[in-house]
């Protein structure tokens, strides 16, 4: 049997595991100790969904039997948050002039933040999620209120609020694209960067 965790291969010595469960649990117990969790099973290179784990677990154990897991501890998803904080106050700065940036002919630079925007707030929604895992590690940051508003009903606000942004870059609105830059987009950069924050004071 050959156990994987985080695509590295680790030396294992079953004892009294017998079927793939015997396996998983023994693991996932291991991992909790550890701050850890699963986020993520293969099994024979096949992952596995969660409507399947209790099937695949009634499987037994054989020599050729290959187990894949993807984990995350939660000062990894604080690592990732305190990153993505400092990440979004350096493109908050910058959002004052994209603008400008636009009516002097300096498209590409803009084009360039606004694609790192996106792809920033995608990043950081995908961690965000990952604190559900570990509700005690980040109640400071989801009981929170940020900009007046609790964590889920503020991020409800911001895909549309890109929406309005991607809109007036195709038109070519640069007040509007200004406007946004300042008000709304920069502002609530600023604020998830406070409340990432202040999980180092928690």
């Amino acid at each position: 049997m050959e156990i994987y965790v985080n695509q590295q291969k680790i030396d294992v010595t079953l004892e009294n595991e017998k079927t793939v469960s015997d396996v998983l649990c023994a693991f996932e117990e291991e991992f909790s100790k550890n701050g850890a969790t699963t986020i993520g099973i293969s099994i024979n290179g096949q992952k596995i969904e969660a409507e399947q784990i209790e099937s695949e677990g009634e499987k037994a154990l054989s020599q050729d039997t290959k187990i894949e897991f993807d984990i995350i501890s939660s000062e990894e998803i604080k690592q990732n948050l305190f990153d993505e904080a400092g990440a979004f106050r350096a493109i908050a700065e910058k959002l004052g002039d994209i603008s400008a940036d636009y009516q002097s002919g300096k498209d590409k630079a803009a084009s360039l933040l606004i694609a790192t925007l996106a792809e920033l707030v995608n990043r950081f929604c995908q961690t965000a999620k990952f604190t559900a895992l570990f509700p005690d590690d980040f109640a400071p940051l989801l009981s929170n209120e940020i900009g007046g508003k609790n964590f889920q009903e503020f991020f409800k606000e911001l895909p549309e609020i890109l929406g309005e942004f991607e809109q007036a870059i195709s038109s070519g609105d640069t007040v509007l694209l200004g406007d946004l830059a300042e008000y709304e987009i920069r502002p609530r950069l600023e604020e998830i960067a406070d409340a990432i924050d202040a999980l180092k004071k928690a």
